[in-house]
């Protein structure tokens, strides 16, 4: 990771332009995408809690 790579990633994480750049992103589904953003949200009201996470349908379907 270059040296203002994550510097960057937190700045977009704080003013909530989180984009993803992966040369995979084909392989990552909709699904996990969206629970990133929900674990990512700056307003701790709208953030994702421990128990929806667990419930959310990436988690759900990766448990199985």
């Amino acid at each position: 990771m270059c040296d203002g790579c994550q510097d960057d990633m937190l700045e977009s994480i704080i003013n909530e332009e989180v984009e993803f750049f992966l040369e995979d992103s084909d392989d990552i589904s909709d699904e996990a995408v969206h629970l990133i953003k929900h674990l990512l949200e700056k307003d701790p009201k709208l953030r994702y809690s421990a128990k929806m996470v667990l419930d959310h349908p990436w988690v759900t379907k990766m448990k199985k």
